[in-house]
């Protein structure tokens, strides 16, 4: 996996990100910040998630410090499409991470100024 490219694999992401940046650790040390395009957003809040999805649980948190979602689908919706959006905005993001969601809809983040600010 390459620097901000989210893969769709949601079972091996965890373990992709930890082989890509290995100095990434559960202490808050080395945390990354995470971009998800399009589903690759609400892909990357189920990631940050430490409730089960799918049969597992993958506590993303613990190696991510930001998540900026662009242009994701996280509005609810009717249609089978969409339940798993439902799921993603009964779960908090946690708040050891920033987000802020870019022309988006459903998901509110913090301002991008203070996004910036404390990304730097």
């Amino acid at each position: 996996m390459r620097p901000f490219q989210v893969q769709r694999q949601q079972p091996q992401q965890k373990d992709r990100i930890q082989f890509s940046f290995p100095h990434t650790d559960r202490k808050g040390k080395g945390r990354i910040a995470l971009i998800g395009h399009s589903a690759g957003g609400w892909i990357s809040r189920v990631y940050l998630s430490n409730r089960n999805y799918g049969g597992r649980s993958y506590n993303g948190s613990e190696l991510v410090h930001s998540l900026m979602t662009l242009e994701s689908p996280n509005a609810n919706a009717p249609g089978a499409a969409f339940k798993s959006i439902e799921w993603i905005n009964r779960e908090d993001i946690p708040d050891t991470v920033r987000a802020l969601a870019v022309a988006g809809k459903g998901f509110q983040g913090g301002s991008m100024w203070n996004f910036y600010q404390e990304c730097i």
